[in-house]
């Protein structure tokens, strides 16, 4: 590992060489990652901290025949779980899939090139970044951090392995594996039943609305006033289809259902547009609704246990989509 020194400035008069360590340094909230250090600036007298990290010589590794991109990595990382992770908690999750790889590569479980680099697949991948956040919420368990990485496991989970689950009950199953409250999911009752619902998919999509209210306010303006935006069919769309990754994807009929529901409103709260939606996928799909209300209702490892579970004890009735055809249920 190569050392590079660098005269550090102040960040107040950005003079070079002047700074003295504090007496009484803070405490980092994640030495493992990360160390704090203060500083007094001999120049102008200000006091400031820095955070020190080890930076490691890259790691050579491939994704199939692409090289490994640790800001591709993070970007992921934070779209499957949206608003959920500090940098600090993807830094952390990365480097424990790193130091993963390279031991498995050391161990001949992994395929390593004659250019020397580690050749991997992107189930690989995602199976060490699994197997890295467990290991990241084990060292800050205790800490606001491992709550987060909890509930991001859960979301990147339910985005890797998801398009094989069947239903909540399997994904209650993969819960049971990960879950350090040692909850169970093998002494579930039995799956209720529910009826099915058959509705008619319109040939032609009815009348969008025309503007959403969106839930924050526009800063410093009096009388409180909410956002609003110009509704984006689009937008709507491309949000549901990220649902069904992986699996059959009803986004375009998901997409009408709740059109309907909104038939002559021009205005819409997008609270609407998300209940309308929970609702349909929790009719249609037990996967795809846990990833939307994941987000949505921002559930953490607690309360997403407990809505998998009322999905087998209290079902939502089926939702079948069938073309040009009116509403009817019970198959009548």
């Amino acid at each position: 590992m190569a050392i590079i020194h660098k005269d550090m400035e102040c960040p107040f008069c950005h003079q070079p060489r002047c700074r003295e360590l504090l007496k009484k340094q803070p405490v980092s909230p994640q030495p493992h990652v990360y160390t704090v250090r203060g500083y007094r600036c001999t120049n102008c007298g200000k006091e400031y901290e820095t955070e020190e990290r080890v930076k490691l010589a890259p790691m050579r590794v491939k994704v199939g025949r692409q090289a490994f991109s640790e800001e591709s990595f993070v970007t992921s990382l934070q779209g499957y779980a949206p608003k959920r992770l500090l940098p600090s908690d993807c830094d952390l999750v990365l480097r424990h899939t790193l130091a993963k790889l390279e031991e498995h590569a050391k161990q001949g479980k992994l395929v390593v090139d004659n250019t020397g680099y580690i050749v991997i697949d992107r189930e690989t991948l995602a199976a060490r970044t699994r197997d890295a956040f467990i290991e990241a919420a084990r060292i800050e368990r205790g800490t606001d951090a491992a709550e987060r990485l909890d509930v991001a496991h859960i979301q990147y989970a339910l985005a890797t392995l998801g398009s094989g689950w069947a239903n909540a009950r399997q994904f209650l199953r993969w819960f049971r594996t990960v879950d350090h409250k040692g909850r169970r999911a093998d002494d579930l009752p039995t799956s209720v039943q529910p009826p099915t619902t058959y509705w008619g998919v319109p040939s032609t999509a009815p009348q969008y609305p025309k503007i959403v209210v969106k839930n924050e306010f526009i800063e410093g303006k009096q009388p409180r006033t909410r956002v609003r935006e110009r509704y984006e069919p689009l937008k709507l769309l491309a949000t549901v289809q990220r649902a069904f990754r992986g699996r059959d994807n009803l986004g375009n009929s998901i997409e009408m259902y709740v059109l309907l529901g909104l038939l002559g409103q021009q205005v819409v709260r997008s609270s609407q547009l998300s209940a309308l939606i929970a609702e349909a996928l929790r009719a249609v799909d037990d996967i795809a609704y846990l990833r939307w209300v994941m987000a949505g209702k921002e559930l953490d490892a607690d309360t997403v246990f407990d809505e998998a579970v009322a999905l087998i004890t209290h079902p939502s009735p089926r939702l079948v989509f069938t073309m040009n055809g009116p509403a009817r249920a019970n198959g009548n």
